[in-house]
């Protein structure tokens, strides 16, 4: 049992007037003693602070619901259903249920109870139920050795290469001869050979050719050329200027 959880719950329910606003002292007292009891039995639990932290609010959220319909169900019977529902939700949040049969009972002869009678029929209906229990903790340590080993990396070289980089190899691969400059291959093709010359292309030019013993002299062309172009000014020799003659 924790003391310090159980202390901790006990004064925030008696410092709550939202517990006993609608009750006189002794009216309330009965439903501080019940919670009382119910939070030192919490306590008992060993459950972690924040467990029983929101169990312990939720309970006193029950109360308040519990103060509320006592007080208030003489002068507004029509919010009998809404306050017994109140009742039932709190009720479960804080780990109790509260029967149909238990509730149509009450709401049957509440109106000649008086309000002790009535807290105690009420919190006679209320059963407890399992409370969650709390997850268990693990340390870091734990969670480490819970973890798999990494895998090892595989090698690059091992490591499967994909169909598009599998390389195709030739039944019949290709041989390579070497390269010699001036040489041809046994198996080059053949240099074709070049079109025939067009009779125009064939003939050559005419050339005289003279008989034995003819004397063949030089044409005119050859010896002065130029013959058919007048010459020009420019091209006559200059002679001195003769003085006149006496006649």
């Amino acid at each position: 049992m924790s003391n310090a959880q159980a202390e901790r719950a006990i004064n925030q329910l008696y410092e709550s007037d939202t517990v006993r606003s609608e009750l006189r002292d002794e009216e309330a007292s009965l439903l501080l003693n019940w919670g009382e009891s119910r939070l030192d039995e919490l306590a008992g639990k060993n459950l972690p602070d924040d467990l029983f932290d929101d169990l312990s609010a939720k309970l006193r959220g029950l109360l308040v619901a519990i103060n509320y319909c006592v007080g208030k169900r003489k002068t507004m019977p029509s919010q009998h259903l809404t306050m017994m529902a109140d009742i039932i939700s709190t009720a479960e949040a804080a780990g109790y249920k509260l029967l149909p049969e238990g509730e149509n009972g009450f709401l049957k002869h509440q109106a000649v109870l008086s309000n002790d009678e009535a807290i105690g029929e009420l919190l006679g209906l209320l059963k407890p139920t399992d409370i969650p229990k709390p997850a268990p903790e693990v340390t870091i340590s734990a969670q480490a050795a819970e973890l798999e080993p990494p895998t090892a990396l595989t090698p690059e070289a091992d490591l499967p290469l994909p169909d598009s980089h599998i390389p195709v190899v030739s039944e019949h691969p290709p041989v390579i001869e070497p390269l010699i400059e001036g040489l041809v291959p046994a198996d080059a093709p053949e240099a074709a050979e070049p079109p025939p010359e067009s009779p125009a292309n064939t003939e050559t030019p005419h050339t005289p050719t003279a008989e034995p013993g003819a004397v063949i002299t030089p044409s005119m062309e050859s010896v002065v050329p130029n013959l058919t172009v007048p010459p020009q000014p420019e091209d006559l020799p200059e002679f001195p200027e003769q003085p006149p003659q006496e006649s």
